[in-house]
């Protein structure tokens, strides 16, 4: 009888002996090299760490269900061909054992580490009873109570992402280029966590109905409601490395076994998984997903704090990685998502693979609500609504304004009530507070909006912007997605606990704008210290003077420089002067005309106005030491000041608060405040598109379209300045909720 042309080889790995798989051999001309390529290819997920060359094969001499030594295991040389009788098993069911690279060093054979029991040894394939994350796994601060908010930009994101990868899958295309690691990057209490926990249901509503419209294209439609269904009930992992159960060197053998156990916990509902020997997450896997639930249910694999590996060093945090996307290979459609409040070190890694990696977005939140009902009220509150404001969606910030709501510590005077909660947060992110010089660096970044790159050192420090963006006080605003370039941005409650942290230090002394007092009895008439417009022009003093002291003090500067964020024409934002450390005065009378003329252009003697610290002075506005706020009912510029360029000029101010920004007659203001050769700097609180598109030459402009990147943390406190005030001056001015679209806009 003829022999046979094929040879059915049953193999198993050393630590998964009740598991064996097939592998088919053409007899006299595969080799045992050609055997260890096809186990390889069958097992990517359980060698992500290792090539196939590296792996042993032995066969064994006596049944595998003895202890298994050197003498009853046979080594298979890898040029040896497969034959009717080679290699051969005295096992029934097992002829070929598998022993990876990683095993043969940890232990001889003989000597395999059995810690307790085995997931693969307890579980057939499929039969550990599948177990849903507790509520709240990777949630343990008060925001967990929240309704969770959704962002548009999320899931228009995640939407297009996930059908990719869908496609991909159908296609059978599961390469590193179509199978992606989705990832949210962001720094501590910014929300990576709540995204994280609910992304499989954020998943599903992308193409339930829930966020967008049934496809028009039949096709897309049909394919639509396919990833509908396996996304309705997917099984669910939440691995998280903080929140009590973190990574420990001591405890956990390695990150990837330290992912593993945590999956086996969720399952097994105990306390301890101590007496349990630490698996690979995909032995975890194969112990409770059958093939059959691989076709009708999605799986999300969700590791939260993956920064934390870093404790086990830079090979394992990139076999870590490296891992984790192999992870999505490992059969049915799988959604492996990490977070990490370090993005640079993820970059670097998956920069030198093909892997494909969506970095989705954490939004800052907006009003916190329980049952959609606001856990801070702000509509009759303008104090509560201002700290809103100043959180800048942080999340760890409104609970602690929360907190004060709930307390009823949020009346009289809040001022004391702010600084314990910039107090608070200074004790609580200690840790992470940049030193003072990247402190002042990184603010002076903020309030120039000057365009960094994320993992390029912030000028004047050794420390790059992905560094200080970890802690959640900062964020890095790309100038578009997935560009490396963008801003700094920060709130005002992080000015705040820079200010506490460094109280002598004069830049910070010159932030601080503790004014909720003023807030709270504008929403009071019989209280006394209401808000003028006065005060709304003095904050626009004061952050001009800010922008001069964010540079160094005799230094050459551009408009460009100072005003970036604002709208102006390319041959405006390159005019040079010299920087120097403004101080802000009030004119005694008021100054008419303010352009430029032959009676100022050497000396230019103003009086001041005295006030609590300081008499009455004569300054020479020509040594371009100071900003002037104009006196009462000036008809020309609200404020001015003198620039030090080759040519004499001046930059006038213009501040506007008018419902409609396309009735400002621009060229008439221009002309009673300032001279051809002069800065004209107009700041409309209504968004007028018309003011944009057109900005005449000389001329600077700021509306509510680009408020919000012209004047960063102090972006909203002006604008509801401008808006009390006018409320308070006239009822004919809109007030702040008949413009609640505007205000949004720039909030």
């Amino acid at each position: 009888m003829a022999e046979p042309s094929q040879r059915t080889l049953w193999c198993a790995f050393l630590d998964d002996l009740q598991r064996p798989f097939s592998v088919d051999c053409a007899l006299g001309v595969d080799t045992i090299d050609k055997v260890k390529n096809e186990i390889w290819s069958k097992n990517q997920h359980k060698l992500a760490r290792s090539d196939y060359p590296e792996l042993d094969l032995y066969s064994p001499s006596s049944p595998v269900k003895n202890i298994l030594t050197k003498e009853n295991l046979v080594h298979l040389h890898p040029r040896k061909r497969i034959l009717s009788d080679f290699p051969r098993s005295n096992d029934p069911e097992i002829d070929v054992v598998i022993i990876r690279p990683q095993e043969q060093q940890q232990s001889e054979l003989g000597d395999y580490p059995e810690r307790g029991k085995r997931v693969e040894y307890e579980y057939e394939r499929g039969k550990l009873p599948y177990k849903p994350p507790r509520r709240n796994t990777l949630l343990g601060s008060l925001g967990r109570a929240w309704d969770y908010q959704v962002s548009p930009h999320l899931i228009r994101e995640l939407r297009r992402r996930m059908l990719q990868h869908y496609t991909a899958f159908i296609e059978n295309r599961t390469d590193k280029q179509h199978v992606p690691l989705y990832l949210f990057l962001s720094g501590a209490g910014t929300g990576k966590s709540r995204n994280a926990a609910e992304l499989h249901k954020t998943a599903f509503d992308c193409f339930n109905g829930t966020h967008f419209p049934k496809n028009d294209d039949d096709e897309l439609a049909r394919r639509e409601d396919e990833l509908a269904r396996l996304l309705e009930n997917p099984f669910v992992f939440h691995i998280t490395m903080e929140n009590g159960t973190s990574i420990n060197t001591s405890r956990d053998e390695n990150p990837w076994k330290a992912i593993g156990s945590r999956m086996l916990l969720q399952l097994l509902g105990e306390p301890d998984n101590t007496e349990w020997h630490q698996p690979f997450p995909e032995d975890v896997l194969d112990s409770v997903i059958n093939q059959c639930d691989l076709e009708t249910r999605a799986i999300f694999i969700i590791v939260d704090g993956l920064h934390n590996v870093t404790r086990f060093g830079e090979d394992a945090w990139d076999e870590t990685l490296t891992n984790l996307g192999q992870l999505a290979h490992w059969g049915g459609f799988v959604v492996v998502c990490a977070t990490s409040t370090v993005s640079g070190p993820v970059e670097h890694i998956l920069k030198g693979s093909r892997r494909i990696r969506v970095s989705l977005p954490c939004e800052p939140l907006e009003v916190p609500t329980i049952d959609q009902k606001p856990v801070i009220e702000t509509k009759n509150n303008i104090v509560a609504e201002m700290l809103v404001k100043d959180c800048d969606g942080h999340g760890r910030a409104l609970e602690m304004v929360s907190s004060l709501y709930r307390r009823g510590l949020l009346s009289g005077d809040p001022g004391p009530d702010v600084k314990e909660i910039a107090r608070q947060l200074s004790e609580t992110y200690a840790g992470t507070i940049p030193d003072e010089p990247v402190a002042l660096s990184m603010v002076k970044a903020v309030m120039v909006n000057k365009l960094l790159k994320k993992n390029e050192f912030i000028p004047g420090t050794q420390t790059t912007p992905d560094a200080v963006c970890q802690n959640g006080l900062i964020r890095f605003q790309s100038v578009e997605a997935p560009s490396a370039q963008g801003y700094l941005r920060i709130s005002y409650m992080w000015i705040l606990v820079l200010c506490i942290t460094y109280p002598k230090t004069p830049f910070f002394e010159e932030l601080q704008f503790l004014d909720y007092r003023a807030y709270r009895a504008n929403a009071n008439p019989g209280e006394p210290g209401r808000l003028s417009w006065e005060d709304f022009e003095s904050i626009m003093v004061k952050v001009r003077k800010i922008k001069s002291h964010a540079f160094d003090d005799g230094v050459q500067v551009t408009i460009g420089d100072i005003h970036r964020g604002a709208v102006m024409s390319p041959e405006i934002a390159k005019v040079s002067f010299t920087n120097y450390h403004l101080s802000d005065i009030v004119s005694k009378y008021k100054i008419e005309p303010t352009w430029t003329n032959s009676s100022n252009e050497k000396e230019w003697k103003i009086e001041t106005a005295s006030s609590e610290t300081l008499p009455t002075q004569i300054i020479d506005l020509r040594e371009h030491k100071h900003i002037v706020l104009n006196g009462k009912n000036a008809s020309d510029a609200d404020a001015f000041l003198s620039l030090d360029s080759i040519s004499t000029r001046n930059e006038v101010h213009q501040y506007k608060d008018i419902r409609d920004g396309s009735k400002v007659k621009f060229n008439d203001e221009r002309k009673k405040a300032a001279g051809d050769n002069d800065i004209f700097c107009l700041f409309c609180t209504s968004n007028s598109p018309k003011l944009l598109q057109f900005v005449p030459y000389g001329s600077v402009v700021v509306t509510a379209k680009n408020w919000n990147d012209y004047f960063g943390p102090y972006a909203a406190r002006s604008f509801i300045y401008a808006r009390k005030a006018k409320e308070k001056k006239s009822d004919e001015e809109i007030s702040l909720q008949g413009k609640k679209r505007e205000y949004s806009q720039i909030s």
